[in-house]
């Protein structure tokens, strides 16, 4: 889902950063559960500091190798950050920053 409202970025990179459920992300991380069981990251994850106006958190976040969006049925590549959101969050779609998609390229793999 295109949210305007998510501009979170990377302090590291500066990439934006989309934010995914729990429930999604565990299926390609299943020890992303540890995070919100005993506090243990996966390998490759970090935290991020996110602030709202209901408060602020820290998620799980991390880059994936590829990451793909499909814009008016098309499928373009992104350079992004995940950061994946507790199980406070019952929302079943990522929350995609606007930004995110400028200066996407279309995917030529088939």
């Amino acid at each position: 889902m295109l949210d305007s409202g998510n501009l979170l970025r990377d302090p590291i990179t500066g990439l934006c950063v989309i934010v995914a459920p729990l429930q999604a992300a565990a299926r390609m991380e299943p020890t992303l559960i540890l995070w919100y069981q005993r506090q243990e990251l996966p390998r490759g994850f970090r935290l991020l500091r996110v602030r709202t106006a209901a408060g602020s958190c820290l998620m799980p976040l991390f880059r994936p190798e590829r990451c793909y969006l499909y814009v008016d049925g098309v499928k373009r590549s992104v350079n992004v950050m995940v950061a994946v959101a507790g199980t406070d969050y019952n929302g079943f779609q990522a929350l995609v920053p606007s930004r995110a998609l400028k200066n996407i390229a279309l995917d030529t793999a088939p």
